[in-house]
């Protein structure tokens, strides 16, 4: 009897202590109200908001309001216009050129601490006691720079076949340099603040992720190569000197008494460890003949280079080949040699970021792809995805969330040295963007080829890779 009155009074006590957990869980949920068309593009970006970005407990609801609405626990909640897919008939879609703005709005507001970009609504604020209402629609604005579902509307491509970054909107209004998706993140996370919100935002840490786009595994393969870039030292970059210079490391080389320029692997590994970071290099799987296929990824010396670089604790993943990014056969057959080495390859960068979108993300999903780092300005540095932070794909076309992730390229060598031509400029400007990803505990992360370390072209320039580790605040 004092066994069943003792299991009771423990029973008892158990189910008080879980009831009242769930009953402060429950009112812990931030509620989020979403008008109802356009569900799955809408489902998507909330998620990624709440989800990815501040890993919030919350819960989505259809409503037949005509805006979103963010509910607190305590009743208080903000009310975001619903300007762009509430204006929109969901049987004639949105991915038309006519639904791209010429022009953006700038705005300020108490709730963020820099202009704002508005692709989509107004500058509308009010502020009560109980009640925000937000004109700037983040939500099609965010999930307009996230998708990217502006190059799957424009035709027109560059020489290599890729969406012309000039013709993006955030290059042609000025804010490829801002990381607009993260000031929306930090705006709304103030209003929720400013509302009573109780809960805990994700914890996140500033991390820098150097990543090598091994186009060229080494410079002097045989004399034919050796021959070939001391010409191109005369004729194309007009230097005797450099010409020189490159007879001097090829007779060195020969002769076992320096490394191939390009083979710059364990420095770029070496300066990873000392600063705690592990280094991702993208080698190309494809077959000589090729185009712009310069090396056997199944030659002896280029799998020990995979193989060491593994066993050292850095990432080896995949650099498409310059025709794999819509020939889904040939993206496959790549991915095969990884395995026919014994690795499984987990992520990826295309050559030359050529990107069909989303074509090009279901290549990478069939070959068991995990996480992409193309998404990058072919141009120049900065936000094409307007954010630094990882995030899940979504296909415009499908309307569906997609298995794989995107690690946004912020900064790269060579398209930054088109814009920014002396190592004083191009160091500023990449600390420019290094605070921009600090300032919102992001990922910078920056490709810097191996081909560029131990090249006369860039020997001004690489002599300062280190201090892209380092703090410049």
């Amino acid at each position: 009897m004092y066994i069943g009155i003792l299991r009771n009074r423990v029973f008892n006590k158990n189910f008080l202590l879980i009831y009242n957990y769930a009953i402060i869980y429950y009112f812990r949920f931030v509620k989020i109200q979403i008008p109802n068309t356009f569900l799955p593009e809408k489902k998507y970006i909330v998620d990624t908001f709440f989800s990815e970005f501040l890993a919030l407990d919350y819960s989505i609801e259809i409503s037949e309001s005509k805006n979103y609405k963010v509910i607190l626990d305590n009743k208080n909640f903000i009310e975001i216009e619903d300007a762009f897919w509430g204006n929109l008939d969901e049987n004639t879609g949105y991915l038309h050129k006519e639904n791209i703005p010429k022009t953006v709005t700038r705005t300020k507001n108490e709730f963020f601490d820099d202009e704002l970009i508005i692709i989509y609504g107004n500058d509308k604020l009010e502020i009560d006691k109980n009640r925000i209402y937000c004109g700037i629609d983040i939500f099609a604005s965010a999930f307009f720079i996230l998708s990217r579902w502006e190059e799957a509307v424009f035709d027109k491509k560059d020489k290599h076949g890729r969406f012309p970054c000039e013709l993006s909107l955030a290059q042609r209004n000025n804010f490829q340099y801002k990381a607009i998706v993260n000031e929306y993140v930090e705006m709304l996370w103030n209003m929720l603040v400013r509302l009573g919100c109780n809960q805990q935002r994700k914890t996140r840490k500033f991390q820098i992720i150097p990543t090598h786009d091994v186009d060229t595994f080494l410079r002097f393969i045989n004399l034919k190569t050796a021959l070939k870039a001391i010409v191109g030292d005369i004729v194309k970059r007009k230097s005797l000197k450099t010409a020189i210079e490159s007879t001097s490391q090829y007779i060195k080389f020969k002769f076992n008494l320096d490394n191939d320029p390009f083979d710059t692997f364990d420095y770029l590994m070496n300066i990873s460890e000392k600063y705690g970071v592990k280094s991702h290099f993208y080698f190309i799987a494809g077959k000589i003949g090729e185009y712009d296929v310069n090396y056997n990824f199944l030659n002896q010396e280029v799998k020990k280079t995979i193989f060491k670089i593994i066993e050292k604790g850095h990432f080896v993943g995949i650099h498409g080949s310059y025709n794999s990014f819509d020939n889904e056969s040939q993206y496959l057959q790549e991915a095969n040699r990884f395995k026919s080495i014994g690795i499984e390859p987990y992520e990826s960068r295309q050559h030359y970021l050529r990107l069909k979108i989303p074509e090009t993300w279901h290549n990478l999903i069939k070959a068991k792809i995990k996480i992409d780092s193309s998404i990058a300005f072919t141009n120049d540095s900065g936000f094409r995805a307007g954010v630094c932070y990882e995030y899940k794909l979504f296909d415009v076309k499908q309307r569906k969330i997609l298995d794989l992730k995107e690690q946004p390229l912020i900064f790269m060598e060579t398209t930054t040295r088109f814009k920014y031509n002396t190592p004083e400029k191009f160091f500023k400007h990449l600390n420019h963007l290094k605070k921009v990803v600090k300032k919102f505990k992001g990922q910078f992360v920056f490709l810097w080829h191996n081909s560029n370390i131990n090249n006369f072209y860039w020997k001004e320039f690489s002599k300062n890779y280190k201090s892209i580790f380092e703090d410049t605040d």
